[in-house]
């Protein structure tokens, strides 16, 4: 736990710098950095933790070029999108390969939808609020199913979910964003989709019978391990924007 604590902090440090950075940097740089070579950087990692269970480089190109043109052409329809990946990834449990291509769009829609945030101006608050409110969720229903936790939600996927955790990430995501002024209730409505974005990653992780995608984050994991629920909240922002 010390381990996985230190690591958390050390990627908080990360996002830090890169917020440094961003008032820094040229505008040309700053266009570059975050709206591609970030992105780019998660579509790969996440592509590479996926082509290990028999995602295939045809496949991930294809599906990466749907789910580009869908967030550029079609950004207000990002919810749409979303719920899309949730229903399929619930629905068709049993073919492995449908479910890594799934996910897959799930993560290229998460980094497209990020890269398309930063490239807009003046959105960088609401962006950072997506990261911190997907850690207060995590964190809340983590301790909260810890203490309290009793009655399972979905034993099948996740035994480890509780409803009295969801509650207590619902409480804790709700404090911060009144703390932050921030009651659009987009926000508010963030903590259903921080939830089904964390489950869908289960979901396939049991279905291959695996607890990580990856080992590049030490403890946390993979990219997709750790960054599941911002890559949800990145979407549904989007469809806002």
């Amino acid at each position: 736990m010390l381990h996985r604590t230190l690591v958390g902090l050390l990627l908080i440090l990360g996002l830090s710098f890169l917020c440094f950075l961003r008032q820094i940097l040229p505008d040309y740089l700053n266009s570059v950095t975050f709206s591609v070579i970030i992105p780019s950087a998660g579509i790969i990692a996440s592509y590479l933790e996926l082509k290990k269970f028999g995602l295939g480089l045809f496949e991930a190109v294809l599906d990466f070029g749907v789910c580009f043109a869908l967030i550029v052409f079609l950004p207000h329809l990002a919810l749409v999108f979303l719920g899309v990946t949730f229903i399929f990834g619930f629905t068709f449990s049993g073919n492995i390969k449908f479910l890594l291509l799934n996910l897959f769009s799930f993560s290229s829609l998460g980094f497209v939808s990020l890269g398309s945030l930063f490239f807009l101006t003046a959105r960088d608050f609401e962006i950072l609020m997506v990261i911190l409110g997907a850690v207060v969720f995590d964190t809340f229903s983590y301790f909260g199913g810890k203490i309290f936790g009793r009655n399972q939600l979905v034993p099948s996927i996740s035994p480890n979910k509780t409803a009295e955790g969801f509650l207590f990430g619902c409480l804790g995501h709700f404090i911060f964003v009144y703390m932050y002024g921030q009651q659009n209730w987009f926000l508010f409505g963030a903590t259903a989709v921080y939830f089904f974005s964390d489950l869908l990653k289960s979901k396939v992780k049991r279905a291959l019978g695996i607890k990580d995608f990856g080992k590049i984050l030490y403890e946390h994991g993979g990219i997709l391990d750790r960054f599941d629920t911002h890559l949800g909240g990145f979407i549904f922002l989007r469809g806002f924007v």
